[in-house]
């Protein structure tokens, strides 16, 4: 079978998990090379979270991941962009991923 094994859904059970995953979502425009810069990607729902333009996702829910990181909403979303910056040369192996 051609595609055995290739796709996966892993659970994500801890809210420090998802924090990493967030991020590491995030940054794939970037390492892919289609970027130089994380918020000149448009389909990525990081300008969403940091809040540089008005959701067009319709029912996306931000708040779990910036409740990580503040109730000021504005200071939650700074904290939540240098995170993602902070964690940029983040590698994540199969072993990461399965736990």
């Amino acid at each position: 079978m051609i595609f055995q094994g290739r796709y996966k859904s892993i659970l994500v059970d801890g809210d420090s998990y998802a924090l990493v995953l967030s991020a590491y979502i995030h940054l794939n425009p970037l390492r892919a090379g289609l970027v130089r810069y994380l918020e000149e990607y448009q389909w990525s729902s990081l300008l969403d979270y940091i809040g540089t333009r008005e959701p067009v996702i319709e029912r996306l829910d931000v708040s779990f991941i910036l409740n990580q990181f503040g109730n000021n909403l504005a200071q939650a979303q700074e904290r939540y962009k240098k995170f993602v910056m902070d964690n940029m040369e983040m590698e994540m192996s199969c072993c990461f991923l399965c736990g």
